[in-house]
This record gives C-alpha cells, sequence and structure tokens, in this order.
C-alpha cells in the first residue's frame, strides 16, 4: 500500500480541508478519496432522507474540499508493508472558522 499527500487550493474558505495523507493503491485512488470523515450526501425527496455519494457528484453538497478529482495534487510520500492495510485517510488537514 502507498502512502499519498493529497491537496487543492481551490477551495480556501473557512471550514475547508487544505489536505490530507491517505494510504491507497494508486495515485487514482487517491485522487477520489474525500479528506472527512463523513461523507458527502445529497437530498433524496422520495426517502426524507441524505443518502451517501461522491463527493464529486454535482449534485451532493461539500463545499470542504475541491469541486473535482482533477482540481487536488497528489504526491508520492512513501510505501507501507503492511498487507492488511485498508485504503483510507490517515490524517486531514481542516481549516475552521
Amino acid at each position: 500500500m502507498k502512502i499519498y499527500k493529497v491537496s487543492q487550493s481551490e477551495n480556501t474558505d473557512y471550514d475547508s480541508y487544505d489536505s490530507f495523507v491517505c494510504y491507497a493503491r494508486t495515485r487514482g485512488e487517491a485522487r477520489v478519496m474525500y479528506p472527512g470523515s463523513h461523507r458527502p450526501t445529497k437530498w433524496d425527496e422520495d426517502l426524507k432522507n441524505h443518502i451517501p455519494c461522491d463527493w464529486f457528484d454535482p449534485e451532493c453538497t461539500y463545499g470542504d474540499w475541491a469541486s473535482s478529482p482533477d482540481n487536488v495534487s497528489i504526491e508520492y510520500i512513501g510505501t507501507t508493508f503492511d498487507e492488511h492495510q485498508e485504503p483510507g485517510v490517515i490524517l486531514a488537514s481542516f481549516n475552521a472558522g
């Protein structure tokens, strides 16, 4: 499993993430990860519920990260030798306001 730093400079307001470090198999997998502990949701009128969706889905509410995977930068940091490590965020940088 590889370790990447993923960052963005598109959304720089308060209450937004500027970067995160993650475990991922590939750069592409890291590119589409979301830095928060919650998944973005969209409102479903029929179910009257929030439904998890991908953060770059235009129907989602996010506002705290880049609007597209194309707007993030990926930096390879290293490799872990733990064969059982699952892909995911290790640490995120959030600018609270």
